[in-house]
């Protein structure tokens, strides 16, 4: 078994990297593909059969076909379940994708552990991996986002602090609101700011941990990397799906004064320590 598990950091190349691992995981005979975000758990193979966890099944044309409310029968909790069984998953190939869920790296940290461990010893694979941005850059796309962007994919639902939020957002926002200093090792340690109580505290010792839990933090800059490393995992249907084509990138209207842009680094200096230390950047080899 070879377990591939990509943590999503928000505007980090996400849905980049999803995609392309998607194509891949669809290509390749005796694989799964394990989605855990807000909506629930779900687990479809590459011949559009979903399972979920009362073990119905249906058929769909393609990964991109599945629907929220049918994700939505795994219960929000179930995923440390998932972890703990992982080598029953009777596939070769397993492709998990975490993003908007319930449990963060930290949350998780102990049950990744003992999942990697699992499967590690009884003779398969299992590769973590995340991927950040620079401190600077991060800010510009998330602000532009939800000026630009995020607002519209919301439009339908009615949510009237979707456009509240929205209408507030800006760099001094983002710049002067303590949750969103060092927003993505927030999200590392505990995911999306829906799980967090009141303004969580982070420091060098837990990014650490980490940053040794995962297997790299890959660089956006350079996340051409993960396809390298993929084919010295041996991983099939590489080369043939990857697409190096920019997906869901940020409107950027918004321009962020020189004076602003120092107020982010003084303000996002864990963010820039964690980057600049355990960043991968194809100095090292896998």
């Amino acid at each position: 078994m070879k377990v591939i598990y990509y943590y999503h950091v928000p505007k980090c190349s996400g849905t980049f990297i999803m995609e392309n691992l998607r194509r891949i995981c669809e290509k390749t005979s005796n694989a799964v593909w394990c989605r855990y975000n807000r909506n629930g758990i779900l687990f479809r193979n590459p011949q559009g059969v979903v399972y979920t966890n009362n073990a119905t099944k249906f058929e769909t044309s393609s990964l991109n076909d599945i629907s929220p409310d049918q994700a939505k029968d795994f219960d929000k909790g179930d995923w440390p379940s998932v972890l703990e069984n992982i080598t029953n998953l009777n596939y070769e190939y397993v492709y998990m994708y975490q993003h908007h869920s319930w449990q963060g790296l930290k949350d998780l940290s102990t049950t990744l552990k003992a999942a990697k461990k699992q499967v590690e010893d009884a003779g398969g694979t299992f590769y973590l991996f995340t991927c950040m941005r620079e401190t600077v850059p991060f800010v510009n796309s998330y602000v532009n986002y939800i000026k630009n962007d995020w607002f519209a994919q919301h439009a339908l639902s009615g949510v009237s602090e979707y456009n509240d939020f929205r209408e507030r957002w800006s760099f001094d926002a983002a710049i002067n609101e303590e949750w969103f200093n060092n927003y993505q090792s927030k999200y590392l340690l505990h995911n999306h700011e829906w799980n967090w109580t009141g303004d969580i505290t982070v420091n060098q010792e837990e990014m650490t941990e980490i940053a040794n839990l995962v297997d790299k933090i890959y660089v956006t800059k350079n996340i051409s990397k993960l396809k390298t490393d993929l084919i010295n995992l041996s991983i099939p249907n590489v080369e043939s799906q990857w697409s190096d084509d920019i997906v869901n990138p940020s409107t950027k209207l918004l321009t962020m004064t020189e004076a602003q842009s120092g107020q982010v680094t003084a303000k996002n200096e864990l963010d820039t320590w964690l980057y600049d230390t355990h960043g991968y950047t194809g100095d090292l080899n896998l």
